[in-house]
């Protein structure tokens, strides 16, 4: 074969689908497989003009991927040879290898690859016509219906102006360019390859739960089909067939997230199991899945906890089902503490109001920004049990909403309790709970226990813990307040406690009872 005007070129492809040339005998066997990278891929090439019919040597492909190099195929030796045009095509077209101003300027654009032996194999026949003429770029696509590719041979030939009018067959003053671009060949949608997913599979009916849809159609080869946002479709059909309306069911837009991938949001209000399957250009695709909306199951969003002053209490269910009936007896010494509401699973409320009844006994504080939590601050001191209990709206952060009550109970003494040491430890059962009893010892100014007692006529106070330090030394100090004929003892600060202490109260008695309960 006649080898001339020789040309070196490294052609750069940005692309992520190239097939590799075998170079053997392609008789009765595949063609090559394609080669998928995310980066680019580069082929080098000597061209040849002869005559009219192209001539393109592949010297090696080689990717490089994150900026590295490697070698698809050897560099040594011949990848692959594609000529342009039949053997005879310069003949019937061009009888003296010189396409003149009056020449037929058509030739075919069959594609025939050489092996080693010099055989030529047409690749694939009855392309259309390439037209010659002072500048044209002619495309020639190598295509393969089986793995899913074409290469197009961009064939750019430039006659210099001044040059004799033609295309001779060894040009002095024209050039030949050839530019190597893989084009992946979108085939038809197979459904066995393609990939629909939701999750959850299971969402509340409260038109703020979410369910999010994925879709990957794929074609026959394997291959993304991408670009196909507008006419894709999610089909939503309940029990009966039927398609619900909005906003029963509410489908967010259709977005191609990624190439290749469509997603979508559902949620809904309407009860019940529906059936959701994409279509294609008003195709049904085949692919389903199933979504089931229900009411939300408020036995599992309730509260769990309630932490007092670093204390955690646990809250009575009341063996009931609803968590409207759930009530927290905490300490009346408490009054005047910080409050935080802990749901099911260790997550705390993310709104909490007090009921209108309540509001002169407790506050909500401020959101915590971080959390989205929220603290109750009590600001009454409640004198009677019978007037200690506050109801609260406590919310998640699905914004479900239920009552939640809080008592404040005197386990201790009644006001007009005269109490003597030996009566102490009876006096300290109340309301089912046996409260360890610690005894009573002097006057405010005097000892108790192991630790010092402190009278004081504040009426508040700040504290942040109640009881004892771990080690349950009893080493502790109270402060109090005068009310009316009513001296109260609460403790102050003890170290290191995780247990609450109350104090008995008594109306001008120098007897005074500690109750423990622990939590």
């Amino acid at each position: 074969m006649k080898m001339m005007n020789k040309k070196l070129l490294t052609i750069i492809i940005g692309a992520s689908l190239l097939p590799t040339m075998a170079n053997a005998d392609i008789d009765g066997t595949p063609l090559p497989t394609k080669i998928k990278t995310s980066s680019r891929v580069e082929a080098t090439t000597e061209l040849y003009s002869v005559g009219h019919r192209p001539v393109i040597d592949i010297k090696s492909w080689h990717k490089t991927v994150d900026g590295k190099q490697s070698d698809i195929t050897s560099t040594s030796i011949l990848t692959s040879r594609m000529l342009i045009g039949p053997k005879n095509g310069q003949e019937i077209f061009d009888y003296d290898n010189n396409f003149g101003a009056n020449e037929q300027s058509l030739y075919e654009c069959d594609i025939y690859l050489v092996d080693e032996n010099n055989n030529e194999h047409q690749i694939e026949n009855n392309y259309q016509g390439c037209i010659r003429d002072s500048f044209d770029k002619i495309e020639y696509p190598i295509s393969d219906s089986a793995l899913g590719y074409f290469i197009k041979f961009n064939i750019i030939k430039k006659t210099n102006p001044t040059s004799t009018t033609g295309y001779t067959a060894v040009p002095s003053s024209s050039l030949t360019y050839t530019y190597i671009t893989p084009v992946k060949i979108t085939g038809e949608f197979e459904a066995e390859k393609s990939i629909f997913s939701l999750n959850p599979q299971k969402i509340n009916a409260d038109n703020i739960d979410t369910s999010n849809l994925i879709f990957i159609p794929k074609d026959k080869f394997g291959n993304t089909m991408s670009g196909m946002a507008k006419v894709i479709k999610f089909s939503i059909k309940d029990h009966n067939g039927n398609t619900p309306s909005t906003p029963d069911i509410t489908l967010s837009h259709i977005e191609e997230h990624a190439p290749g991938e469509y997603t979508a949001s559902l949620k809904g209000t309407l009860n019940g199991e529906y059936t959701i399957e994409p279509s294609i250009d008003g195709k049904m695709t085949g692919i389903n899945k199933k979504i089931i909306l229900s009411d939300r199951d408020k036995s599992s969003f309730r509260v769990a906890f309630v932490e007092v002053n670093g204390h955690k209490i646990k809250v009575d269910r009341n063996n009931n089902d609803s968590p409207d009936d759930d009530v927290v007896t905490i300490p009346s010494v408490f009054a005047g503490a910080k409050l935080s509401i802990y749901l099911e699973g260790g997550n705390p409320s993310y709104k909490i109001k007090t009921e209108e009844s309540s509001s002169m006994y407790a506050s909500v504080s401020m959101t915590d920004p971080d959390t989205h939590s929220a603290t109750v601050t009590v600001n009454k001191h409640f004198v009677n049990s019978k007037d200690g209990a506050i109801s609260l709206r406590v919310q998640d952060s699905h914004q479900y909403e239920f009552t939640f009550n809080i008592k404040f109970d005197e386990y201790f003494l009644s006001l007009d309790k005269m109490v003597s040491q030996e009566k102490g430890e009876q006096l300290c059962e109340k309301n089912g709970y046996v409260l360890p009893y610690l005894g009573t010892f002097g006057d405010p100014s005097g000892v108790f226990g192991k630790g010092s007692l402190s009278a004081s006529t504040l009426l508040w106070g700040g504290y942040d813990k109640y009881g004892f330090n771990n080690a349950r030394e009893l080493h502790w100090t109270a402060s109090g307040f005068v009310s009316d004929t009513a001296l109260t003892y609460r403790l102050s600060k003890p170290q290191n406690s995780n247990i609450p202490y109350g104090i008995a109260r008594e109306r001008s008695s120098a007897h005074h009872i500690i109750c423990k309960k622990s939590f």
